[in-house]
């Protein structure tokens, strides 16, 4: 049995970190695709736009992963001070 499972709490969230890297390697791919734009022709300037809009479509998809993974950490911490006030408040009432 795990403590969040002894205490009730939620099962602990899974780290936000690779989440972040995802959301970095979409930013690096776009820019990649638009490096030496000044010397492309039209043709190839719209597809590296098209491109780099549809990774900028992606990102935004996985920041509001990040924004998710981060209010259940969030909550799970919350989850936990709530405890541990509940449990000093139980201390203190015995301590008197």
């Amino acid at each position: 049995m795990t403590s969040e499972e002894k205490h009730g709490i939620t099962k602990q969230p899974a780290e936000s970190c690779p989440l972040v890297d995802e959301a970095v390697k979409t930013i690096k791919a776009a820019e990649l695709e638009l490096r030496g734009w000044e010397a492309m022709e039209l043709p190839d300037l719209k597809n590296a736009t098209d491109y780099a809009v549809w990774r900028f479509d992606q990102l935004h998809d996985e920041l509001e992963k990040i924004r998710t993974a981060n209010e259940e950490i969030r909550q799970w911490g919350q989850e936990w001070k709530d405890l541990a006030k509940s449990l000093d408040e139980s201390h203190s009432l015995l301590s008197s």
